[in-house]
């Protein structure tokens, strides 16, 4: 049987995941929009240049959302494997941003648990890349 126990999280938690997160990637006060709460907490930003980005805050909303897909090391295998599609094929995928310190996976503190979430943020839309492969 599938355990449908709800995580909890206020919406005031949810909104500080998502203004800790932004600040990672040097992108406080962007204006945001939570999208959907699912598996991860995704969210809409846009920065004060315009462009538009998909903040991914692995926070699922049930246990039986929860597992290997929200650890940072499954991440990060993630975007290794994004980054290489984009690179090998001329598939339209969206593109893992580097924060701050460099990395395309952070993690920030829970503000009503002892612990850490992970986040990461792409591009919004699929790109293709400039030219395809093999030209």
């Amino acid at each position: 049987m599938i355990d449908e126990t709800a995580i909890p999280m206020s919406p005031e938690a949810a909104q500080e995941l998502v203004r800790r997160s932004l600040g990672l990637w040097g992108m406080a006060g962007s204006a945001y929009k939570i999208l959907r709460h699912n598996e991860n907490l995704a969210c809409q930003v846009d920065d004060p240049s315009g462009n538009r980005y998909l903040l991914r805050i692995c926070q699922p909303k049930t246990t039986a959302l929860a597992g290997i897909q929200q650890e940072v090391d499954a991440i990060e295998s993630e975007m290794a494997w994004v980054q290489a599609i984009r690179r090998d094929t001329d598939l339209p995928l969206q593109a893992p941003v580097a924060s701050i310190r460099g990395r395309y996976v952070e993690e920030v503190r829970h503000p009503e648990e002892d612990r850490t979430v992970p986040v990461l943020l792409l591009t919004w839309g699929p790109r293709r890349n400039a030219e395809p492969k093999g030209a």
